[in-house]
């Protein structure tokens, strides 16, 4: 597939057209980083978060991404805003807890990361040894944490809901200034659930005209617009995950199953192989389809040696393993150079001189 080649914003090196997060491979053409989000479907409990780590792992998922939240960090202590920052400090899990998290992970080979929403979090999560890092799109704007983010040259994923394309630019700006090109920027919209037409997957357009690879943070219910979004381009897509939907908790309705997972799994594999590459001639497949099903110039009655083809005397039909149809006026009144059956599929050997 041609790829464009963007300038940075910096002045800088392009971005680069593929790069690795742990082992997986993340550019156009290779398979789809499906980021199974169990954010704080866990509700706290380490024993279940395991489970959803397996259950995303034996269906498909590339990696699995939680939030590594603290309420403290994120909310001012007068604001509750609503309960939430109660239900977050539920949701929390200690350093041991996070490691061991992490070791499951390891051992059932899934990619394991998290969102990181606080400055001083970041050295932990250095420390645990995830390759990659979460931006959420609440905090593009927070650029003390994008800056110390993008310093540990890691790869991160950027979510862009709730912004502009000026907001978009000043976020990668700082990851170019500090000579991290290893970004990946999500289309996201943040409505819970969102509505199709709410989605708006054409600005993607928007921001691959950066150059970086784009993704798709989906909070649609089912997998289709993710699907949509893969057709598109998408080169890693975000989906809340859980094992039970009518488990407490903000995330469960919106997220899909492991059954889910499996599908969109193979029907965005399958669609990815199905893109191929932008130069239109024929495929490999269709070869042996295309020879039985052109058409060929036909001798409709015997012509003998020396005789010349009327135009009454030539037939256009299957297979297109002989002269092709446009060439019909050049043949008429060529002198056979040996004798044509009827039904003959013609060629330049069998044909002669008009003279």
């Amino acid at each position: 597939m041609q790829r464009l080649v963007y300038p940075s914003l910096t002045g800088g090196p392009h971005p680069p057209a593929e790069f690795t997060i742990d082992r997986h491979s993340i550019g156009q053409g290779r398979p789809v980083f499906l980021i199974a989000e169990i954010g704080i479907n866990h509700n706290g409990s380490l024993s279940l978060a395991k489970r959803m780590v397996t259950e995303a792992a034996r269906n498909g998922a590339s990696a699995v991404k939680f939030q590594f939240l603290d309420a403290a960090d994120l909310f001012a202590q007068e604001s509750n805003m609503g309960g939430i920052r109660d239900l977050f400090r539920k949701c929390e899990f200690s350093y041991s807890e996070w490691a061991q998290l992490k070791s499951h992970a390891d051992r059932i080979g899934v990619t394991f990361f998290a969102s990181v929403f606080a400055e001083q979090k970041i050295d932990f999560l250095e420390a645990l040894g995830v390759p990659c890092f979460k931006i959420s799109s609440g905090d593009i704007t927070y650029v003390q944490l994008l800056r110390k983010t993008a310093r540990t040259r890691k790869p991160v994923i950027l979510s862009t809901g709730m912004s502009n394309l000026q907001e978009v630019a000043e976020a990668i700006r700082i990851f170019e200034e500090e000579k991290n090109r290893r970004l990946v920027i999500l289309h996201c919209v943040n409505s819970y659930p969102t509505r199709p037409r709410d989605t708006h997957l054409r600005k993607m357009s928007a921001l691959e005209s950066f150059g970086y690879p784009v993704g798709f943070s989906d909070h649609t219910l089912g997998i289709e617009i993710s699907l949509a979004a893969v057709a598109r381009g998408a080169v890693a897509i975000e989906k809340h995950f859980t094992i039970d939907r009518t488990l407490p908790g903000p995330d469960q309705a919106l997220s899909i199953t492991p059954a889910d997972m499996r599908s969109l799994r193979r029907m965005a594999d399958n669609i990815v192989k199905s893109i191929g590459d932008a130069e239109k001639k024929p495929a490999a497949a269709e070869r042996s389809v295309r020879r039985s099903s052109r058409r060929s110039l036909v001798a409709l009655k015997l012509t003998r040696r020396g005789e010349r083809l009327a135009a009454e005397c030539i037939g256009i039909k299957r297979p297109g393993t002989g002269i092709q149809p446009k060439e019909f006026l050049n043949i008429v009144g060529r002198k056979a150079r040996r004798d044509i059956p009827a039904g003959k599929v013609l060629s330049w050997a069998m044909l002669g001189s008009r003279s």
